[in-house]
């Protein structure tokens, strides 16, 4: 069975090149690909690792099918769409927003490095990562926001806020080099303003928003990567070597504190990251039975406008699962692995559905529209967050997060102007 991901999602990936190219699709179906087949590796180490040896998880047909079956559901309406077909691109109603967009998000990176600059010297100087993220999981380091009271910290909270959707801003910069007379440094301001998330992971000790900003930046490509001019290629090879060479590094560095001194290495450490999804899929499912829906993570402004968190937080919910069952959930499941840990096993299979009846829906439209558009783009990227960011788990998981998607939505609807011929 261990085998059956890789070779589904590697038939998938040859199905879509073969009629579409490499789009979004593809580029989404490939890191499933390659996490299969970390998962095929990882299986085969007989280690003890921190929260598992592989090796000794059954992985049994039923988890298997479910896994590939509705993963592969939810890429089906970006398959569909096909990125790669150019489209007659629609002007933007609004030349101004996208302007005032995008400056506020310049302006929301560069004051979190001012309010924060404390918190980030003290962490870039202390030298352990592992140590200090220890910390971090332990209490001795509080959240940066909490360290503030009164006014700054309401400040705080709404910079923070908006700073998980400077993920968006990636579209931005593609839209504004693809599109817009703008100057080479304006486009370079938008996309570092794009890095709010990742300057917020740095504080919190935490490189998930780092891959997000990477995963996120290659969905973005594929989506406009039609309607790069050759002349633009050189200046985005130059400007991705230098941004994403530094997010690359920092990657590294955080992996090689957290596990160079560890048996298995940070090389060890990037496979179990790659390969346990699947493999924690299978085991959550086969031993995990969930007797109610735990919705704070699912839907968290909805819970906490509501005033709870279903009788309990997040990590009493982590705490009761593992004294149960004697299983791990505090790890990385997929997407839908999330739906299974918080809802059980009949919202593994439900949820994926709805997903897929609501991208089906949009694409549909932009397909009959027969233009593409910043708008349309805007909500295609939002729905993408969820697949490919999902080989971690479900990206909606704050209420940052999730105030800042319908922020975007409400502004792609701003943004919208029917194309005319």
């Amino acid at each position: 069975m261990i085998f059956l991901p890789f070779i589904f999602f590697a038939y998938l990936l040859f199905q879509i090149i073969r009629k579409n190219g490499f789009d979004v699709s593809a580029c989404m179906t490939s890191i499933y690909m390659v996490s299969s087949f970390a998962s095929i590796v990882l299986s085969y180490q007989d280690h003890d690792y921190s929260y598992d040896n592989y090796s000794t998880i059954e992985i049994t047909l039923l988890p298997t099918l479910i896994y590939c079956s509705t993963i592969g559901l939810c890429i089906y309406p970006f398959y569909k769409y096909n990125s790669n077909r150019r489209r007659e691109f629609s002007p933007m109603r609004n030349a101004k927003l996208f302007d005032l967009i995008t400056c506020a998000y310049i302006f929301v990176f560069f004051l979190l490095i001012i309010m924060f600059r404390t918190d980030l010297i003290f962490r870039f100087f202390y030298g352990n990562l592992d140590e200090l993220r220890k910390m971090a999981y332990e209490g001795y380091l509080p959240n940066v926001v909490e360290s503030y009271s009164g006014i700054v910290r309401f400040g705080a909270t709404i910079l923070t806020i908006l700073g998980e959707g400077a993920y968006f801003m990636i579209l931005f910069f593609f839209y504004s080099i693809c599109f817009l007379n703008k100057g080479k440094f304006f486009n370079i301001l938008i996309l570092i303003s794009s890095l709010s998330p990742i300057l917020m992971g740095f504080l919190d000790i935490d490189r998930s928003r780092t891959v997000f900003w990477i995963l996120l930046f290659a969905l973005a490509f594929c989506l406009f990567r039609p309607y790069i001019r050759e002349s633009q290629k050189a200046f985005l090879k130059t400007t991705l070597f230098v941004i994403g060479g530094l997010a690359v590094c920092y990657l590294i560095l955080v992996t090689v504190s957290r596990f160079g001194e560890r048996d298995e290495g940070a090389s060890g450490g990037v496979l179990v990251y790659l390969g346990q999804p699947f493999i924690n899929f299978c085991k959550i499912w086969d031993n995990v039975w969930i007797d109610r829906f735990f919705t704070q993570r699912f839907l968290p402004v909805t819970t906490y406008f509501l005033g709870g968190g279903n009788g309990g937080n997040t990590v009493d919910f982590i705490d009761k699962i593992f004294s149960a069952t004697g299983v791990h959930v505090n790890v990385f499941f997929s997407f839908v692995g999330f739906f299974l840990v918080d809802m059980g096993h009949l919202a593994a299979c439900v949820i994926p559905l709805v997903f897929f009846g609501i991208s089906t829906r949009h694409v549909n439209r932009y397909i009959k529209r027969r233009v593409a558009s910043l708008s349309s783009f805007i909500v295609l990227f939002a729905l993408g967050i969820v697949i490919q960011c999902g080989i971690i788990t479900y990206f909606y998981t704050s209420i940052p997060r999730v105030v800042a998607f319908w922020i975007f939505i409400f502004l792609s609807k701003l943004l919208y102007q029917p194309f005319k011929e």
